[in-house]
């Protein structure tokens, strides 16, 4: 599970002002570019906590 603001650290730094709907837009595009054609999806959002990743099956 990694948190927005870990995803914001981690990517943009901390010198850089971006806001955690920022990392919702990005999961957003992430999640059209990995599901294809209503494929499963792979980054679940863990409410009010971030968004983890799902094991293929």
């Amino acid at each position: 599970m990694f948190s927005r603001a870990e995803l914001l650290s981690t990517i943009w730094g901390q010198n850089v002002h971006v806001t955690s709907r920022t990392v919702d837009l990005h999961i957003g595009r992430l999640r059209k570019a990995l599901n294809g054609c209503g494929q499963r999806n792979y980054i679940r959002t863990v409410h009010s906590r971030g968004y983890s990743l799902d094991a293929q099956e």
